[in-house]
């Protein structure tokens, strides 16, 4: 099963794709996807709402439904013969040379991580609709956050979403930054990162 089928799988049965539509996030990780790789061939049995997508990817700026995004970039990834460890090691990619384009670039002009923390649910906003992150504990050199979520809209992409979290540490001056994914309910996940 590919990622897509997988990640297809964790959604509801009846229309899956128009499932959680509160729940968004800016197109801009699609597009640059697209833009690193370019378009592999695609598989037949795609959600046409996620080929128009892939075929004609959104504006940066747009706001696009999570379960789409997520089915998009799991599709990109098949298309391109990536399991769920490429995944993750893609997507961080991808958050790195997000987080350095000129557009995003002003909202991670930070110091330090403990000053990318203190702004964080501001941050998220500015990328995501519909889902809540959260600082719950947060001390030198460690956090704890909470994403507030429909535990489908992320599936197997999860593990890829808290890579993103890890890069953005990372480019605020985090050294040797490890994430572990702490409770994993159904409609939070709580993920701890410490850095040196």
């Amino acid at each position: 099963m590919g990622l897509y089928d997988a990640y297809l799988a964790g959604l509801p049965t009846k229309a899956p794709f128009r499932a959680f539509p509160e729940c968004q996030s800016k197109a801009s990780l699609l597009t640059t996807a697209i833009e690193h790789h370019g378009l592999p061939r695609l598989a037949i049995d795609i959600d046409p709402d996620v080929r128009d997508h892939l075929e004609h990817p959104p504006p940066v700026s747009s706001w696009v439904a999570d379960v789409q995004l997520y089915g998009a970039v799991c599709a990109l990834a098949d298309g391109h013969g990536y399991g769920p460890a490429e995944l993750e090691r893609w997507i961080a990619t991808l958050a790195r040379r997000l987080y350095r384009q000129p557009i995003y670039r002003f909202l991670m002009l930070v110091v330090s991580p403990e000053r990318l923390i203190r702004g964080t649910a501001k941050r998220w906003g500015a990328f995501h609709r519909g889902t809540e992150l959260e600082v719950r504990e947060s001390a030198e050199h460690r956090v704890v956050i909470q994403i507030r979520r429909p535990r489908p809209t992320l599936g197997i992409v999860q593990p890829s979403m808290v890579a993103s979290i890890q890069v953005a540490i990372e480019e605020a001056g985090g050294k040797e930054v490890v994430s572990s994914v702490l409770d994993d309910r159904a409609d939070t996940l709580d993920i701890e990162l410490t850095w040196r």
